[in-house]
């Protein structure tokens, strides 16, 4: 495996330099550079020293990309999946399995600048994206909580100074209609404002076949406000503003392995795309964000404050078995948050420095009921508020030791606490009271140093060591359920560089994880609780390129390739048919294949002076990898191909424009989690998808 990781970084260094001695051109290597804020501050994305993605805007759309789950699906070393009505991230195998619905991930999600701390947040629609930037590994400085996986950032679509604006309309199987839009202009010479709107309904693709009800559909509907303003000389204000509503029939839960069922057929339906219940699904969720950034030019520094306000609720009631033979759950949450973060920056000739304060709260309640009856067990009733409160100050700087030689570093104090009550209530026994008020405190210092070298205007190589964490607790829905925190001590050297001829761009990673105290849920009986696995590691190689063949055709190719393993954890899930005691050392990672790859290909022919076509085809592939951490045939998700299609007819200079979309062509039915309740049940992501939609510009 060290052969394969150096042959990585030694073919991209090898043509790299072979690049740097034919053409001298920009960073980038090609003329369409890549703005990125990553490290909190606009760089060329190939001068960050860092491994991370950029996604623009007209890809984002023409791909029909509206969520973290179309996101991730195309880019290899990435998981995404929903489960219990929550999001599940895992990047380079490093992410946190959620099977509550509550918690906190291991990747740290932003929008405008907002920490979005509620998991089953994340798997909303984001509308009107001016970009999004992935960072792959601890980002352990400039970003705060719980960022040991990495960071996804959504930032979105600016106002503009000259009036414009877009409808959409579209069309999809399952019924899929939806409308979306925007109109952008300035106000003033200083003003200038941006509202966007998206409403969309579609049937589900799982069917109840007691009711006759089609799970998993989807109602939803919000918009976005955002306003730019030139206050004064060297004041400038950004307000964004956002609200969305999902209505669905879930989340659904499928007994779908006959040879581990909850309940024996006609019982259970193993169709992933069946289940048969008695319940009828209803869940609506709720999500408002609020970003204010204020930005002061001082001269020789620059000032920003970001204040960040979400408000999360949810209802719902389903099937926790999805079996006819019933267990009915009635679960109601609402998560509250407040951020503020400062921070100053500057540069001279040899030295780019930032200093910081950051400051995040969070208020927490949960009141949920399970209906065990059908059973012949008691009632469960389960009631939680809790407070969550972060203190942290960060500093990171990058001293020019030439032109050509760069080290940086930086830290990060932080000081966590967690105030919570919880009830847990089985029939008329108390198991814990909310007068027992549970209390967490910790303090961490995480921070990163490194060093990266231009071996010429179109290569640059770095390298660094980081160290990552993530803050313990109590469960949120166990008694006396005390986990610690988790840290990763992670290593990275890679190579960004130009192709010859201006051709496009080949960058290569190698990376080792050592991670401690990784935090896991499992579901019991006596309710969810969390543990710690005590060591796990994680090495790696990643490689992403984009050819430029001619100036219509592109190709673009990433690949990911892990080793990640648990190397200490003895654990237990008897849900599972997982008997106590039993040690995991040597089973990977969850959400961890050992290779992925993406491979796109995108041509453009021009039909007319005003017209013309983009067809863009990806292949993916994914080796099997566990999606919990036992090495059970029904927690394994097997490796699989998948085609995704594209088109795009731009007419009248792309005032007009018709797209074509076909997603998981290969229809195959992906695990996207699994809990056991005496067997295994599972969610599964989407089946295939396909539509168009005509858009017009003005």
């Amino acid at each position: 495996m060290k052969i394969l990781c150096s042959s990585v970084i030694s073919m991209s260094v090898m043509l790299a330099t072979q690049a740097s001695a034919q053409t001298a051109t920009n960073s980038a290597g090609t003329s369409d550079e890549i703005i990125v804020t990553a490290q909190k501050r606009s760089q060329n994305i190939q001068d960050v020293p860092i491994s991370i993605t950029a996604i623009q805007a007209e890809a984002l759309s023409e791909r029909d990309i509206q969520s973290l789950s179309d996101l991730t699906t195309s880019l290899p070393g990435i998981k995404f999946a929903e489960f219990s009505g929550s999001g599940n991230i895992a990047i380079r195998g490093i992410g946190t399995t959620i099977v509550s619905g509550t918690g906190e991930g291991s990747v740290a999600v932003h929008v405008d600048g907002v920490y979005l701390a509620q998991t089953q947040a994340l798997t909303m629609i984001q509308s009107d994206i001016g970009r999004v930037e992935v960072l792959r590994g601890p980002q352990s400085t400039l970003y705060g909580r719980n960022s040991t996986g990495g960071v996804i950032n959504f930032i979105s679509a600016m106002p503009t100074s000259t009036l414009e604006g877009e409808v959409g309309l579209l069309y999809g199987n399952y019924d899929r209609k939806q409308a979306q839009g925007y109109i952008s202009g300035a106000l003033s010479d200083k003003v200038r404002i941006r509202v966007s709107g998206q409403y969309q309904d579609r049937e589900g693709w799982t069917r109840n076949t007691i009711t006759g009800q089609k799970l998993e559909g989807l109602e939803s509907y919000g918009g976005r406000i955002a306003i730019d303003a030139d206050l004064t000389e060297g004041w400038n204000v950004q307000l964004r503003a956002s609200h969305s509503v999902e209505n669905f029939g879930g989340p659904v839960y499928d007994s779908y392995d006959p040879n581990f069922p909850v309940l024996p057929a006609p019982l259970s339906e193993y169709d992933p795309r069946k289940v048969a219940s008695n319940v009828i699904y209803d869940s609506t969720k709720k999500l408002s964000v609020v970003s204010l950034r204020n930005q002061w030019d001082l001269g020789s520094a620059n000032l920003v404050s970001t204040t960040g306000v979400t408000d999360y609720s949810a209802a719902g009631v389903f099937d926790g078995i999805g079996s006819a033979i019933s267990v009915p759950l009635d679960r109601k949450q609402t998560n509250r948050a407040i951020s503020q973060e400062l921070n100053l920056s500057g540069k001279t000739d040899a030295l780019d420095w930032i200093i910081g304060l950051y400051f995040y709260t969070e208020k927490i309640a949960q009141d949920s009921k399970t209906g065990l009856a059908s059973l012949g067990l008691p009632d469960n009733s389960l009631l939680q508020s809790a407070r969550k409160t972060s203190y942290s100050a960060f500093t990171d700087l990058t001293y020019h030791v030439s032109d050509q030689v760069r080290i940086y570093g930086g830290a990060r104090v932080l000081r966590e606490k967690l105030r919570q009550n919880l009830q847990v209530q089985s029939g008329a026994a108390l198991s814990c009271s909310g007068a027992n008020e549970q209390n967490y405190r910790d303090t961490a210092v995480t921070g990163r140093v490194g060093a990266q070298y231009d071996v010429s205007s179109d290569v640059m190589v770095y390298g660094q060591y980081s160290r990552g964490y993530k803050p313990g607790g109590f469960s949120s829905s166990k008694c006396d359920n005390l986990y610690v925190n988790e840290t990763i001590d992670a290593v990275e050297g890679g190579v960004k560089s130009a192709l010859p001829r201006n051709l496009g761009t080949l960058n290569a990673a190698v990376f080792y994880y050592k991670y401690k105290n990784l935090q896991l849920e499992q579901a019991s009986v006596a309710g969810i609780p969390y543990v710690n696995a005590p060591r796990a590691h994680v090495f790696g190689a990643e490689m992403q390129a984009l050819v430029s063949v001619s100036p219509t055709t592109k190709i673009d190719v990433s690949a990911t390739y892990l080793d990640a393993k648990y190397d200490e954890f003895l654990n237990q899930d008897p849900l599972l048919g997982v008997a106590a005691g039993v040690s995991l050392r040597g089973v990977a990672l969850n959400n961890a294949p050992k290779f992925s790859t993406t491979v796109g290909l995108e041509q453009k022919i021009r039909l007319t002076s005003d017209t013309g076509l983009k067809l863009r085809g990806e292949f993916i592939y994914s080796s099997k990898y566990n999606i919990r951490e036992f090495n059970k045939p029904y927690t394994i998700q097997d490796g699989y191909v998948m085609l995704n299609a594209f088109a795009t007819f731009d007419f009248a200079d792309r005032r007009y424009s018709l797209n074509f979309f076909g997603k998981n062509l290969t229809n195959r039915t992906l695990l996207a989690g699994a809990l056991g309740f005496g067997g295994a049940l599972g969610s599964f992501q989407p089946p295939r998808t396909y539509g168009t939609e005509f858009t017009v510009r003005f």
